[in-house]
């Protein structure tokens, strides 16, 4: 993904450093959590019945690992590639700046290629894979990216192959608001318009997507259309309510599980994105905290991301995360 490229207008948006490693991990652990999964992928995927994978937009190839965790993968593991019940695994991104050692990769027959998700994969790819991983890639796509991406996954699924996502829609709610329907997306005037701490987070994350093109929004209506757009059938889709801050004390995942651990975490992550967005915004002449004030000076700068984690240790807040599983057609 070159930076000229329209479909990544700034492909991803955070470092690549240890600090955003460890962020992606905790996230990864906190969704599983929020979603009560207890492998990579939702139960009734059955694992024993696949053969060819791949983690598209890998990162850290925490979903890999993962995955490797479930018995019917990790007693295929098998560096012999004429075992005959043997799972192979594949793994791209658009940078390896955060893959894991070669050597690790190697052990475990994990192989790993450059990949720009909004151009065709290789030829050899086509109709070859039976499941395929792609997830949090809201502020790296753009929404004719996203069509591409689709596109480009559905051409080296197998008939019947499964596309797996999980995607975090960076709309926030207080803890007192009840999540929006499953199939009716978010009232974005309402979540912008406002002097709250939340209307000010909502306005920086909202500014950021729509001035780069990307979804704001990752709900059914959004991104569920798309999905069927690109010849999907949906076959399951789920969402579940993720906690930042105070919010973590309270507030359990789908299966009962326990979420104060990732109170700190989750602040964390908050601060450091939220400083990086804010920073962008302002660096363009772009800031609105809320929407319609806008943002002149660095002094202000401090305030609002002040305000926002001071409401968000105090109160809390929560999004959505979404998963899907589609499939093509036979």
């Amino acid at each position: 993904m070159s930076t000229s490229d329209p479909e990544f207008l700034h492909n991803y948006l955070l470092p690549h450093d240890t600090e955003e490693q460890i962020r992606l991990q905790n996230q990864y652990n906190l969704a599983k959590d929020v979603m009560g999964h207890a492998s990579a992928v939702p139960e009734w995927i059955k694992l024993s019945e696949i053969t060819n994978v791949m983690d598209v937009a890998a990162g850290t190839l925490v979903w890999t690992f993962d995955l490797i965790g479930s018995p019917a993968v990790r007693e295929r593991l098998n560096p012999s590639e004429s075992a005959p019940d043997r799972i192979n695994l594949y793994a791209c991104d658009i940078t390896d700046a955060k893959f894991p050692p070669k050597e690790q990769l190697d052990s475990m027959g994990i192989k790993t290629f450059l990949q720009d998700i909004t151009k065709p994969f290789p030829e050899k790819f086509k109709g070859t894979f039976d499941l395929i991983h792609m997830g949090l890639v809201r502020i790296s796509l753009t929404s004719e990216g996203w069509k591409k991406a689709l596109k480009n996954i559905y051409e080296i699924l197998k008939p019947g192959g499964l596309l797996h996502m999980v995607e975090l829609d960076h709309v926030f709610y207080a803890k007192d608001e009840l999540p929006p329907d499953m199939y009716s997306g978010h009232d974005m005037k309402t979540k912008l318009t406002g002097s709250a701490w939340l209307h000010k987070l909502n306005s920086v994350v909202y500014l950021t997507a729509t001035s780069n093109g990307f979804l704001h929004d990752v709900s059914y209506p959004s991104l569920g259309t798309l999905i069927k757009s690109a010849s999907f059938f949906i076959t399951s889709y789920d969402q579940s309510p993720m906690p930042f801050g105070a919010l973590c004390r309270t507030l359990r995942g789908s299966k009962g599980a326990l979420l104060e651990s990732a109170e700190k975490p989750t602040l964390d992550n908050l601060n450091i994105v939220t400083s990086m967005l804010i920073k962008g915004l302002y660096s363009q002449g772009r800031l609105e905290a809320p929407s319609g004030h806008p943002i002149t000076s660095e002094e202000e700068c401090k305030d609002v991301m002040d305000d926002i984690l001071t409401g968000c240790t105090e109160e809390g807040a929560f999004i959505m995360i979404f998963e899907y599983v589609a499939r093509k057609d036979l």
